[in-house]
């Protein structure tokens, strides 16, 4: 559950223009969520993305979107849809 408070506070920072700390909690996020937790690390993928493309690091970003690509494919087919 840590986690996905920490990848939710990630995508609030992000949105407050914090891309820096967003990408560090998003981290952190990513270093606590369970390997089964897709939902959690999609949510802290996509917000590293988010991040690095704001700073123009498309090959980076474009690496952490299909990694949360893929969460969310995953989540579709375990059905696991918290709030997705």
């Amino acid at each position: 559950m840590r986690a996905a408070v920490l990848a939710y506070r990630a995508n609030c920072l992000f949105h407050l223009g914090r891309a820096e700390e967003a990408i560090a909690v998003a981290r952190q996020a990513l270093a606590l969520a369970p390997v089964a937790d897709t939902l959690t690390q999609g949510h802290a993928h996509q917000c590293i993305a988010n991040a690095l493309h704001g700073r123009g690091a498309w090959d980076r970003a474009e690496s952490h979107y299909r990694h949360a690509l893929a969460c969310r494919a995953n989540v579709l087919l375990t059905g696991d849809i918290r709030d997705f």
